[in-house]
């Protein structure tokens, strides 16, 4: 699952959005043809939640704060 969030520096703006994929196991070490279709998966999953936060209006956000990511 990758939730992402855009929201204001004081707070008074928020937009986000929560996406999943079912990602392939991976059989060998780094490198393996699974790891890299997981891969490729994660980073469409990336790019779908950037569109989603645009055309929710993260664009009109002007001072953006932003959190390290974390694993749930």
């Amino acid at each position: 699952m990758l939730r992402a969030v855009v929201t204001s520096l004081d707070g008074g703006q928020e937009v986000g959005c929560e996406l999943s994929t079912e990602l392939p196991e991976t059989a060998g070490g780094p490198g393996a043809p699974g790891d890299t279709v997981a891969v490729r998966a994660a980073e469409a999953l990336g790019a779908r939640a950037a569109e989603v936060l645009l055309e929710d209006g993260a664009d009109q956000i002007v001072d953006l704060h932003a959190n390290k990511p974390r694993r749930d």
